[in-house]
């Protein structure tokens, strides 16, 4: 199972994020790939941190469904979980 979520300048709200997906139970490992169109907070080496696959990607090529294509498109996972940088999991399960 892989997770996408692009990213930048998420600031403490991503950190809280990367930390609640991190803590997720019972779905086994989940690949974490991040674009980051330009982040200057500290965002993509957050991510990577916990452990992403950060993709750079220049801010002017950024589009909603074409980063997202092109993350999957870069996965060997069978299932793909499509996310934003600000949305926190309901549960840890």
């Amino acid at each position: 199972m892989a997770l996408v979520i692009p990213t930048l300048n998420g600031g403490e709200r991503w950190r809280r994020v990367l930390a609640a997906w991190g803590e997720q139970v019972g779905c086994g490992d989940i690949a974490l790939s991040c674009p980051d169109s330009g982040s200057d907070d500290g965002s993509d080496e957050a991510a990577r941190a916990a452990g992403a696959t950060v993709l750079p990607i220049d801010p002017r090529q950024f589009s909603h469904g074409g980063t997202r294509n092109d993350a999957v498109a870069a996965l060997d996972a069978e299932f793909v979980i499509l996310s934003v940088q600000d949305a926190l999991p309901l549960s840890e399960t």
